[in-house]
């Protein structure tokens, strides 16, 4: 009797502790939502941080400073070895500040502050590309001190690139990012250094370049110019899309990885056909068939992939 009288009440806190361990599990946040979450605090948080960018053989030190300032972000960035370059944005305007006289054509060359995934853009290119990659959680781990959910973002087939995610707990946070490719890491973005809310010092906002400076606007995407695709492109990665196509000049994105198809003109001196990258990116020549033309393949995806669409190309007869 006594065992049965023992069973009984097992019985009975199992099943009061069902619904505790179901409403535990439909409180957890899918990966999903969490990447979600961190474009939401990009944009809404004010934070102080200085991150490592290593891609390749390069290595970027940044310290980034963003506030939300009467509804409108506010941010500067700037480069805490090299080039003393500074990155300024306020609302959707975006400048970039060179100290030192240089000639506009070097300066146009040359990229402005490394920003890696640090950016609202980044989880939001991830949310568009959600069904084309598996999402799963790993065990917490601890960045600069700070709690981070790990998330692993695996694509579904090898023909693209992977991340792992480390994002701040409390904050929202991006802390760490490493792009991977079938397991081995292409590139590495982490904090190190991490000030939030009213830590932040409105004045850090202000350019400390002053003397022989010049001031560029800086465009999300160049202009356009007219003229039908001279190429096409039969194969690409399932998911990837043409968002533009303009005369010797074709781009495509499944919404995360982009890649971009170039024809150099008829006069233009040939190069000889090679194959190289520099962490994710990859770039890739190639003689058009028939034409006696090169193309030139640029895009954050596998080598492999980038043959794949080169060999693919074709002149289009119209």
């Amino acid at each position: 009797m006594k065992s049965n009288g023992l069973k009984a009440c097992l019985y009975i806190l199992l099943l009061l502790g069902v619904p505790q361990i179901e409403a535990a599990t439909k409180s957890e946040k899918t990966p999903i939502s969490l990447v979600g979450d961190m474009a939401h605090a990009f944009r809404e948080s004010n934070f102080d941080a200085t991150y490592t960018y290593l891609k390749g053989i390069s290595m970027h030190t940044v310290r980034a400073i963003h506030m939300k300032i009467n509804g409108e972000e506010r941010e500067r960035r700037f480069n805490l070895s090299g080039g003393n370059r500074e990155l300024y944005r306020e609302g959707k305007t975006v400048h970039c500040v060179h100290s030192g006289v240089q000639s506009e054509d070097n300066i146009m060359l040359e990229r402005c502050v490394a920003s890696g995934p640090f950016s609202s853009a980044f989880p939001e290119r991830i949310i568009k590309a959600k069904n084309l990659y598996n999402f799963s959680r790993r065990p917490k781990s601890r960045i600069i001190e700070r709690t981070a959910i790990q998330i692993s973002i695996s694509p579904k087939f090898n023909d693209r690139y992977g991340y792992i995610v480390w994002i701040d707990e409390k904050s929202g946070l991006l802390l760490k990012s490493v792009l991977t490719d079938r397991g081995r890491a292409k590139e590495v973005f982490q904090i190190v250094r991490l000030e939030l809310g009213d830590q932040v010092d409105e004045a850090e906002l202000e350019s400390k370049i002053q003397k022989d400076s010049y001031v560029r606007r800086l465009y999300s995407e160049p202009k356009s110019k007219k003229g039908k695709p001279i190429v096409r492109v039969n194969w690409l990665p399932s998911g990837f899309k043409s968002v533009r196509r303009q005369g010797n000049r074709l781009h495509f994105t499944d919404g995360l990885a982009n890649v971009s198809v170039f024809v150099n003109s008829r006069n233009s001196e040939l190069l000889p056909d090679l194959a190289t990258s520099s962490g994710g990116t990859v770039l890739l020549t190639r003689k058009l068939k028939y034409r006696g033309q090169q193309i030139t393949v640029v895009g954050n995806v596998p080598m492999k992939t980038a043959i794949k669409v080169a060999e693919s190309i074709e002149p289009v007869v119209y």
